[in-house]
């Protein structure tokens, strides 16, 4: 259950800065429907979509052109599984109130 909230964390807060990205830059949110490379733009694939794990796979760079990857955002998914893990453990009666907010909160910081 632990490792399930921590990938839900984690996976949220990158779905967070995905959006944060697109609206900071005047992109849509829904074309094209699927992330990609800020560099070379081309659609990512499922496997590189994978908070955390994918970039350690990937080594830090994109799977196409090899342009890094900021360390930025495999950190802050980290944070997010790590905080959601530890509301889950502490304060499962109050969980969701917390979590919406912790995520309204990194929203904003990105954005």
């Amino acid at each position: 259950m632990l490792f399930l909230s921590f990938l839900f964390g984690a996976s949220v807060a990158s779905f967070i800065t995905s959006c944060c990205y697109r609206l900071g830059n005047n992109h849509s949110l829904t074309i094209p429907q699927r992330s990609y490379c800020d560099n070379c733009h081309c659609i990512l694939r499922w496997w590189h979509l994978i908070p955390i794990f994918s970039f350690i796979i990937l080594r830090g760079q994109c799977f196409y052109c090899k342009q890094k990857i900021s360390l930025y955002l495999p950190v802050i998914e980290f944070l997010s599984g790590i905080a959601f893990t530890t509301f889950l453990i502490y304060e499962p009666i109050h969980d969701l109130i917390i979590l919406l907010f912790l995520t309204s909160l990194i929203f904003l910081t990105f954005y």
